[in-house]
């Protein structure tokens, strides 16, 4: 990705940035004027949008430019004011601009996790704004939107978790220390308004998965929440043959499970370790969730709805210093369950060695509906497609299930798969029929 600054008679770019010791330090360019950001790198390199569009040119009148390099390297972030705008009369989600939501209820899931609901701050009719917020799930299996923080100018992404209440998006946010977005979402009063832009779509899981396969969902911590999102993209539909789907969810403490005063006393006591290390001394097998589980937080009640619909669907919990760990044993045990499929090394949806440089949600964004007409076809044999494996959560997680996500063009790309799931692959070559794929 290579941006370049243009103020006034000035121009620089991002190397003459560099030269001028910007890329070590965090360091403030007040700039007078205007300011063009050129982006030269594709819209699929970009997963982490911070303030700005990286898939157009902009041009915006600035007064203050903050640029941390090494987050624009790690984040692929940019601060800067960031462009606002009302929702027109016809639409209340905008792929370009920030629109106006409204914070209608918090519900807390844990110490530091809660729920946000919102609801789009527009005049629209409820029928009209039920079909827009359904859209996005029509178009995408995985799917997020930005939320900006206005005060310091800056984007995440966070995932729509399924099943809203009517005309609402809600959203698992866990506030982390350091996390500017995160925070200023914890501290919002009911009522206050939260800019979104989007929607983005992300990997296409129905070009990829085998007829009947199986999806297999490695989920850390709020990751949670990209999970519920794929069992409901395949699971919730008519026109497809039912897969097994399967969810293994890391989380450090009980009360992300269960709201109970025991919960938190079991996370308090818990280990300063990393969670997702696969390795711990003994401690009961890994909890398969049931209905008849006790005082369960918003993010159960989300799998239990999920698996009233759908029996087979199978969640476990792994909790640390509570449970068995995530471990490559029970790892290998899930995979080995699954049906064969084909091989085809220069199938771009269905081999591996084809993801290794995608950027997030490429080669296509969305579902079959949204591939280009020259999008990528399966040259698979019949039946064509993979059984699924996804792995979601923060960096360390990801990265030690399943390898690092490196950084490419100023974005994050696949990359080839290590860690845990590497290690499985050569010693016993337990992968020949997964694709798997790093959220």
């Amino acid at each position: 990705m290579r941006w370049t600054f243009r103020s006034r008679n000035t121009t620089l770019n991002h190397a003459e940035l560099g030269s001028l010791g910007y890329l070590e330090s965090f360091t403030t360019l007040s700039i007078l004027g205007k300011i063009k950001f050129d982006n030269h790198a594709s819209k699929q390199e970009s997963s982490y949008r911070g303030g700005l569009d990286t898939h157009e040119n902009i041009d915006a009148d600035f007064s203050l430019l903050i640029i941390n390099d090494k987050t624009l390297q790690h984040k692929t972030q940019i601060k800067a004011n960031i462009p606002s705008s009302t929702p027109s009369s016809a639409h209340i989600f905008n792929d370009h601009r920030f629109t106006p939501f409204t914070l209608v209820d918090r519900e807390p899931v844990s110490a530091t996790s809660f729920v946000l609901t919102l609801h789009p701050s527009t005049t629209l009719p409820p029928s009209e704004v039920a079909a827009q917020l359904a859209a996005p799930w029509t178009a995408n299996d995985l799917w997020s939107l930005e939320v900006k923080q206005p005060q310091l100018q800056i984007a995440r992404e966070y995932t729509p978790l399924p099943n809203a209440p009517p005309g609402a998006l809600r959203f698992l946010v866990r506030a982390i220390n350091g996390g500017e977005v995160s925070t200023y979402l914890s501290r919002l009063p009911l009522g206050a308004t939260i800019d979104l832009r989007g929607p983005h779509g992300s990997f296409d899981l129905q070009a990829r998965l085998r007829p009947e396969g199986r999806l297999v969902f490695l989920a850390g911590g709020t990751g949670i929440a990209s999970a519920l999102q794929a069992a409901h993209s395949v699971l919730d539909r008519t026109d497809i043959p039912q897969p097994d789907v399967t969810i293994l969810w890391a989380v450090r403490g009980r009360d992300e499970i269960q709201a109970t005063q025991a919960a938190a006393a079991a996370t308090a006591a818990s280990s300063r370790r990393p969670w997702w290390i696969p390795f711990h001394a003994a401690a009961p097998e890994p909890e398969l969730l049931t209905p008849d589980i006790a005082s369960p937080t918003q993010t159960t009640r989300d799998l239990l709805a999920l698996q009233s619909r759908h029996p087979a669907l199978q969640v476990h919990f792994f909790v640390d210093a509570d449970t068995a760990p995530l471990s490559p044993g029970f790892l290998a045990d899930t995979l080995r369950a699954a049906p064969a499929a084909s091989h085809n090394d220069t199938c771009a949806l269905h081999a591996q060695t084809r993801h290794v440089a995608v950027a997030d949600g490429g080669p296509n964004a969305g579902t079959r509906s949204r591939f280009p007409a020259d999008g990528p076809a399966c040259a698979c044999a019949s039946p064509p497609g993979k059984n699924l494996l996804l792995v979601s959560g923060p960096d360390g997680f990801v990265a030690a299930f399943a390898g690092a996500k490196p950084w490419r063009g100023g974005g994050q790309v696949q990359g080839r798969v290590g860690g845990v799931l590497g290690e499985l692959e050569r010693e016993g070559g337990l992968l020949r029929d997964w694709l798997v794929l790093k959220l």
